[in-house]
């Protein structure tokens, strides 16, 4: 599970210069690259084809996951991402530049030297940037038109800190999460929304600036704020 706080936890880590918490989130980091990618292909699985890939004969299988392969470019750009990664792990020169070229150019997805995604990331389509020092959880969905970046504003500054994201998360075509925010685990944002502010556990916002709409409390799905009638 992701160690990223919620809205209503207070995190003294924030105060800390970014460098500082950029070394957290790579010391945090406890999945190997083969590992990765299998959970990415894994999740790909798993949103094309459902439950009903256990409910397949054994001989199919390997044509659906073949198909997967075949079909979905944007799982090629998640791929070459975490060998991105693994690269700039190992220091290694040129060849994270060689990379963000090809993936930009043959998938239309930008993702940043300082973002760190857990396992089974899932791009239905392309068009996402991802950039600053930013932190992602485990089986998260970005459609496509998403961007989690950076904030500047004249009251706060400028920071390289981006949002920091847990598990099970999804994001609707369209939106943004911008700045140092902290979104909790199983959240969900409508599409062609702006994200500038914390956000709780299990719970939907929505709009710009995104507001909590629906929050799960005590196993039960609550209203928060319900739609204009005008």
């Amino acid at each position: 599970m992701s160690r990223t706080p919620t809205s209503s936890q207070p995190d003294s880590r924030r105060s800390a210069p970014d460098d500082v918490r950029l070394a957290e989130m790579k010391r945090r980091r406890r999945h190997g690259l083969i590992a990765l990618i299998l959970s990415d292909l894994r999740s790909y699985v798993y949103h094309v084809h459902w439950h009903r890939v256990s409910q397949y004969p054994a001989w199919r299988r390997p044509l659906v996951v073949l198909g997967v392969v075949l079909r979905f470019d944007t799982l090629w750009a998640v791929w070459a991402f975490r060998w991105k990664r693994f690269f700039l792990d190992w220091h290694v020169p040129l060849v994270p530049r060689v990379i963000d070229r090809f993936m930009a150019v043959a998938y239309q997805v930008q993702i940043g030297d300082h973002v760190f995604v857990g396992p089974g990331l899932y791009l239905p389509h392309g068009f996402v940037v991802i950039d600053g020092i930013v932190e992602i959880g485990a089986n998260c969905v970005l459609s496509t038109w998403v961007t989690l970046g950076l904030r500047s504003s004249s009251t706060d500054g400028f920071s390289f800190m981006g949002p920091q994201v847990g598990d099970g998360l999804w994001v609707g075509t369209h939106s943004a999460l911008i700045g140092d925010i902290r979104i909790g685990n199983h959240v969900s944002v409508g599409a062609h929304s702006m994200v500038i502010h914390d956000l709780p556990p299990l719970c939907t916002a929505a709009g710009a600036p995104a507001r909590v709409i629906h929050r799960v409390k005590d196993g039960v799905v609550e209203r928060v704020d319900p739609p204009s009638r005008n």
